[in-house]
């Protein structure tokens, strides 16, 4: 049992600091009380999470842009294999075969990447998965321009994750997720 004037689950040095366990957004006890009841409580104010926002997480700008690179940069590789495959041996064909599947294999990942917006938390997937939860954002901004917007989340830990949406759905998700966390909250 908790002793008078503190609630339950909350430990006395967050009681001396004024942190508490639940979200800052809502009066104390509300998250616990819907979570028991079974309903999706959105951990961010006016952004309904009772179904996964999700989406592509690069832009169609971004995803050609980035095919336009691919190509040049295929078509500037054969000219130089064109010119200088009497001088390679088969050590330096098996490295640049290595250096073609690698930048291939990120080109795929960028196309097929996603990014989930829901009541856990933020997940893209990608070359590196990246996954926060809701309790772990400290602040959130948006930065970027154009077709390559991204939502910067830190965490108390000194960790940074660049979270990247390429619906208009997530770029409105992002901006009301760093509209709540733009002020730095206490660790």
């Amino acid at each position: 049992m908790s002793p008078p004037g503190r609630p339950k689950g909350e430990s006395p040095s967050a009681q001396r600091e004024g942190r508490t366990t639940s979200p800052p957004s809502r009066p104390k006890g509300e998250h616990l009380s819907a979570q028991r009841e079974g309903s999706p409580v959105s951990p961010v104010p006016g952004l309904d999470l009772s179904k996964p926002i999700s989406g592509p997480a690069y832009s169609r700008g971004y995803r050609i842009g980035a095919s336009v690179v691919l190509v040049l940069i295929a078509v500037q590789a054969w000219r130089a294999l064109d010119e200088m495959a009497p001088l390679l041996n088969a050590q330096a064909g098996w490295v640049l075969g290595a250096g073609a599947a690698v930048l291939l294999g990120s080109y795929a990942l960028l196309l097929r990447s996603t990014t989930v917006i829901d009541a856990t938390g933020l997940r893209q997937t990608g070359l590196i998965d990246k996954k926060i939860a809701w309790n772990e954002i400290r602040q959130a901004r948006l930065r970027g321009f154009g077709f390559a917007r991204r939502l910067v989340v830190s965490t108390g830990y000194g960790k940074f994750r660049a979270f990247y949406g390429g619906t208009p759905q997530l770029q409105a998700a992002f901006a009301a997720i760093a509209a709540r966390h733009a002020q730095v909250r206490p660790i």
